[in-house]
C-alpha cells in the first residue's frame, strides 16, 4: 500500500472522522452563546401567545404600543411564533437553545442526504466544509428566531434543487406544500422563492443553450409548473398579495435608516473594518472563501468534464451579492454554497484525494483553534443554552415597572422593546424591534433622531412619557436622561435602567428606592458587557459604589479577555475624575 493511500484510508476512518466532527461541534457549540444584542424572540413569543390563547392566525401590531402604529403591517408567523412559544412554554430559554441545534442537525443532516445519493462517502472535506458554513453563518443564525425556520426549508428547497439535477428525477413536487407551510411561518419565504425562480430561469436558459449540465424537456417543465405552484401557495395565507407588497414596502421605506438595524448591515465594511467584531468579519471573510472555493470547482468540471454549471453558477453569484449586501441574507449563499460544492465535485467526477483530506482535516483544526480563541477573547457573552440569560435581559426592571406600578406613558429604547412586550402586561411600548408598524407613522423616524441629537425637549413635545426604559449600555440615549433635572434615576438592573420624570415623584419614595441598587447585586455576573454598563450608571448615580464594580471586573472576568486592561484603565480613569480616591487606584 503506497503511502498517498495509508493517510486517505487513515484520515477517512470513522475514528478520524468522529474525531474531527467532535473539534467542529465543539468549536461551533462555543461560537453559538446568547447572544443578548437581539430582542426578537420576546416578541415573537408574545406573538405565539396570542396566536394560541386566541385560537388566530392573524395579529393587529398596534395593540403592543401606546405610540401611533400601523394597524395594516402585515407580517405572517403564526407557525413559527407559534411554535417558539410552545416550545419556551413547555422548557424556557434552554429548550429554545435545543430547539435551534435541532434545527442545525436537521440541516446537516440533509446535507449527509444529499452526499448518500451521490454515492460520495462521509470525508474530511466535507466535515470542513460544515464548519466553514457553520461559522460563516453565525452572524445570523446565532439568534433564536422564525428565521431558523427559514434556514431548514432553503435548505430543504436546495436539497430538492439538487438532488433532481443529480438523480434526473422530480422532486420539485415538494415545493408547493413547501411555501405553503414557509409563508405562514416566517417572511424568509421570499428568498425562497428568488431562489426557485432563478434556478427556473437560469435551467431554461441551459436548456436553450444545449448547456452539458443542462435538465431534460421534461424535468424543466415539471420545475416550471411547481414553481408556479409554489407562487400560488405562498398566496395561501391571512393577507394574499397584500403580504408580498407589504414586504417589499417596508424594504423600500426603510431607506438607508434600515442598515442601522443589524439584520439589514451590509457586508462589504466589515473585510476590512476599523475595529474588529469577529462575528461580521468571519462571515464575511468566509463567504469570500467559500466563493473562491465554488469557483476552482467550477474550472474543474469545465475543464474534466467540458460542463460550465451556469445554473448553480448564476444562483451563488446572485445570493453571494444579496448577502453582501444585506446581512440576513447571507445565510441563503452558505446555505446555497454547500450543496453546490458537493454537486460541482460530482459533475467533475473527483474523489478528494489524500492531500486534499490531509488539508481539509489540518484546516478543520485550525479554524476550530481560531473560534475557540475568538470565543475566548473577544466574546462578552457567557452564557450558553439560557444558563445565564436573565443578566442578559431585563427582567428585573420590567418587573420594578409592574409591581411599583409606574406612571405611564412609557418611553423604551428600540432593542428593549423586543422584551418588554413580552414582559409587561399593564403598560405598552414606545417602539420596538419590529419596526415596521413604526415607519408609516413617522415614530421610527423620530426615534432615530432622538438617538442622533440626544434632544429630550424633543420627545417632551411629541410624546410626554412620564417612565423611561433604557439598556445600561445604550450609552447615547442613556446620557441625556442622566444629566437632565427632569428625570430621576430610580432602578437599574444588570440590562436596564428605569428612570420617573421628578414631576410624577415625590423625592423620599425615590430615595427608598435608590437604597435598594446596592453593588452586590453584581457581585457574580462575569460578563464584561454588563459589568461595563452598571458601572458607568454607578459612576452618575453613586461613585463610591463604581470601585466594587471595578472590583468584581477584576475578579469575574476572564484573563484572556482582550479589552479586560483597557476597560480596567478606563473605569479608574473614570473613578480619578470624580475624585474617587483608594489606594489601588493610585
Amino acid at each position: 500500500m503506497s503511502l498517498c493511500a495509508f493517510l486517505d484510508m487513515f484520515f477517512n476512518t470513522k475514528w478520524m472522522l468522529l474525531l474531527t466532527g467532535g473539534v467542529v461541534l465543539a468549536a461551533l457549540l462555543a461560537y453559538y452563546p446568547d447572544l443578548a444584542d437581539d430582542y426578537d424572540i420576546w416578541w415573537h413569543l408574545k406573538y405565539g401567545e396570542h396566536f394560541i390563547r386566541y385560537r388566530t392566525i392573524t395579529v393587529d401590531p398596534s395593540i403592543f404600543s401606546w405610540t401611533p402604529a400601523s394597524s395594516s403591517w402585515a407580517y405572517v408567523t403564526w407557525i413559527g411564533s407559534s411554535v417558539l412559544f410552545l416550545v419556551h412554554a413547555a422548557g424556557g430559554y434552554t429548550a429554545l437553545a435545543v430547539m435551534q441545534w435541532l434545527v442545525f442537525f436537521a440541516m446537516t443532516g440533509l446535507f449527509f442526504l444529499f452526499l448518500r445519493s451521490c454515492q460520495a462517502p462521509l470525508a474530511q472535506i466535507y466535515l470542513a466544509g460544515l464548519l466553514l458554513t457553520g461559522v460563516a453563518m453565525n452572524s445570523v443564525a446565532v439568534y433564536i428566531k422564525p428565521e431558523l425556520f427559514s434556514m431548514l426549508f432553503f435548505t430543504i428547497a436546495a436539497f430538492v434543487y439538487f438532488l433532481s439535477k443529480v438523480s434526473r428525477k422530480n422532486y420539485f413536487w415538494i415545493y408547493p406544500p413547501l411555501f405553503a407551510v414557509w409563508v405562514n411561518t416566517h417572511g424568509g419565504f421570499v428568498n425562497g422563492l428568488t431562489f426557485i425562480t432563478i434556478a427556473l430561469v437560469a435551467e431554461t436558459v441551459c436548456y436553450a443553450c444545449r448547456d452539458p449540465d443542462r435538465m431534460t424537456w421534461s424535468l424543466l417543465l415539471k420545475l416550471a409548473f411547481c414553481v408556479l405552484l409554489s407562487c400560488a401557495a405562498a398566496l395561501l395565507n391571512p393577507y394574499g398579495a397584500v403580504y408580498w407588497i407589504n414586504i417589499l414596502e417596508n424594504a423600500a421605506q426603510g431607506g438607508s435608516h434600515i442598515h442601522s438595524i443589524n439584520a439589514y448591515t451590509p457586508l462589504w465594511g466589515f473585510l476590512f473594518p476599523a475595529g474588529y467584531p469577529f462575528r461580521k468579519t468571519n462571515t464575511a471573510w468566509c463567504m469570500v472563501l467559500m466563493a473562491f472555493v465554488l469557483l476552482a470547482l467550477a474550472v474543474a468540471a469545465r475543464v474534466q468534464k467540458k460542463k460550465t454549471c451556469l445554473a448553480p453558477l448564476a444562483l451563488n453569484i446572485i445570493f453571494f451579492v444579496l448577502g453582501f449586501s444585506v446581512l440576513r441574507a447571507s445565510i441563503y449563499f452558505c446555505i446555497l454554497w454547500l450543496f453546490t460544492s458537493r454537486y460541482l465535485l460530482h459533475l467533475a467526477g473527483w474523489r478528494p484525494s489524500a492531500f486534499v483530506n490531509i488539508a481539509a482535516f489540518c484546516f478543520s483544526l485550525c479554524l476550530s483553534g481560531m473560534i475557540l480563541y475568538e470565543t475566548a477573547v473577544y466574546n462578552t457573552y457567557n452564557s450558553w443554552f439560557g444558563s445565564r440569560i436573565r443578566y442578559f435581559i431585563p427582567a428585573d426592571a420590567a418587573a420594578f415597572v409592574e409591581q411599583q406600578k409606574l406612571p405611564g406613558p412609557l418611553f423604551n429604547d428600540y432593542l428593549s422593546g423586543g422584551y418588554l412586550i413580552w414582559a409587561l402586561s399593564s403598560s405598552k411600548v414606545f417602539i420596538d424591534p419590529r419596526y415596521g408598524p413604526y415607519l408609516q407613522t413617522g415614530v421610527w423616524h423620530d426615534y432615530l433622531a432622538l438617538v442622533a441629537r440626544g434632544d429630550l425637549g424633543m420627545l417632551d413635545a411629541k410624546y410626554r412619557c412620564n417612565t423611561a426604559i433604557i439598556m445600561n449600555t445604550n450609552y447615547r440615549l442613556i446620557k441625556p436622561f442622566l444629566k437632565s433635572p427632569d428625570w430621576i434615576l430610580v432602578y437599574f438592573d444588570a440590562v436596564d435602567a428605569v428612570f420617573v420624570r421628578t414631576t410624577c415623584l415625590n423625592l423620599p419614595r425615590a430615595m427608598e428606592w435608590r437604597n435598594l441598587m446596592r453593588p452586590e447585586r453584581f457581585s457574580a455576573i462575569a460578563s464584561p458587557r454588563v459589568l461595563l454598563g452598571v458601572f458607568s450608571l454607578y459612576c452618575a448615580f453613586h461613585p463610591p459604589s463604581a470601585l466594587k464594580i471595578i472590583a468584581y471586573y477584576e475578579r469575574n472576568v476572564r484573563n484572556c479577555y482582550c479589552h479586560k486592561a483597557a476597560d480596567l484603565r478606563r473605569m479608574k480613569a473614570a473613578c480619578r475624575q470624580l475624585g474617587i480616591r483608594q489606594a489601588r487606584l493610585q
